[in-house]
């Protein structure tokens, strides 16, 4: 392809809803999640196919991604969201080639129809190449959710509307305004269509960068932690400049581990889908302490149990070792009502050494050489694994 194209991999995630699988020393993106392959190493093969390992760019720091590969590394002191991260890569890339064009590439996606992703990658590019002042985002056709970001667009490529992560009321507003244009189109068969975001972006590197000069965010260390899509591409001064590609790849954000369940399909063994995998060399390893309990009561933990306990959405919990096996017993289980919940456990163990169980289907069992995680359902869709990792990564040394 030209070689005024970059390829910019974003990857400064902290990657807490996977937590405690990712963590310090062991990110999200360097994880096999899906397949033999991690995330990272899915957008790597990805941008390659598009411009050669010296136009293809990964933004990170290094306590984030610790992988030396075929690209060029930009580094950032810390990982401060898409905005500073942007503008940092545009900053470093114009001062090698002031005429780039930029696509980014998330860190943390699984593809598949991959020859769908790159002829719609290939086909913006070209577009961009001939008209640099516009920024183009990438979706995939989606009934609105709050999870993501829903571009509203017409059949010629212009995006009519963008709005990051919705509410309630706007979701509404989306599908009557979907419906009205259905009703009102002159040709009923292109309704405008609600696409989900895929976190795609293109653009021109000096178009953009005079764009983001012109909102006041003049440098990478002045510009405060948000995403893009809230600092400019919601804006509706904006709006004028965007263009999206409908993508027909298939795609996961594996944002959570709910969504690894769900692409793990049904390979799942009595009711559990089981992962197991060695952790890597370095990783932060949580001090010896009191057992973190939210939404919790009743938990009686042995003395024979040495790693750290945490427990959320479950009561009247004991846990013992026998040799070398972790057991696990609530006083919720019930046999007779397992087969009237359709979430299977995941059972997380990287320590090597066996556990067995009895709890409530669903949540999420995990066992590392120093943490026992113990998660309902309910506690695992509600975003409580983020609280109790700020809690456990606070008693960490400074210096991890």
């Amino acid at each position: 392809m030209d070689k005024r194209v970059h390829v910019v991999i974003l990857a400064g995630g902290a990657g807490r809803r996977l937590w405690p699988w990712s963590r310090a020393g062991q990110r999200k993106p360097e994880l096999v999640l899906i397949g033999d392959r991690s995330p990272l190493e899915e957008s790597i093969e990805c941008g390659l196919t598009l411009v050669p390992p010296t136009r293809l760019h990964l933004v990170a720091a290094d306590d984030v991604i610790t992988t030396s590969g075929p690209f060029q590394k930009i580094r950032e002191d810390h990982g401060r969201d898409t905005l500073p991260a942007l503008i940092l890569a545009v900053e470093t890339i114009l001062k090698v080639d002031p005429e780039a064009v930029i696509l980014t590439l998330p860190a943390d996606h699984h593809f598949r129809n991959r020859d769908a992703l790159r002829t719609g990658l290939q086909q913006t590019m070209l577009e961009l190449l001939s008209d640099q002042a516009r920024f183009w985002l990438h979706g995939t056709p989606a009934t609105p959710d709050s999870s993501y970001g829903c571009i509203v667009s017409d059949d010629s490529e212009n995006v009519i509307h963008f709005v990051e992560k919705p509410d309630e009321a706007e979701i509404d507003s989306l599908l009557e305004y979907q419906k009205s244009s259905f009703l009102e189109s002159e040709s009923p068969a292109e309704p405008h269509r609600v696409l989900r975001n895929c976190g795609i972006f293109a653009f021109g590197a000096q178009f953009l960068h005079q764009q983001l000069i012109d909102k006041g965010f003049k440098s990478h260390d002045s510009a405060p932690g948000m995403s893009i899509d809230h600092a400019l591409i919601s804006d509706p001064d904006f709006q004028s400049f965007l263009k999206v590609r409908t993508m027909d790849h298939v795609w996961s954000d594996l944002g959570d581990w709910a969504t690894i369940r769900s692409l793990h399909g049904k390979s799942f063994n009595s009711g559990r889908l089981s992962i197991q995998c060695s952790e890597q060399p370095g990783i932060a390893q949580y001090p010896a302490g009191s057992p973190v309990v939210i939404e919790s009561e009743g938990l009686r933990v042995e003395d024979s149990v040495r790693e750290r306990v945490v427990v959320l959405g479950l009561d009247d919990l004991a846990i013992r070792k026998s040799g070398e096996t972790l057991q696990i017993q609530s006083g919720q289980f019930n046999d007779k009502l397992s087969h009237r919940v359709s979430h299977s456990t995941i059972v997380f163990n990287s320590s090597g050494e066996p556990l067995s169980f009895e709890l409530p289907p669903g949540g999420l069992v995990a066992r590392m050489k120093d943490i026992i995680v113990i998660c309902s359902e309910t506690s695992l869709i509600s975003g409580e694994l983020k609280s109790a990792s700020l809690i456990l990564d606070a008693e960490l040394p400074r210096e991890v």
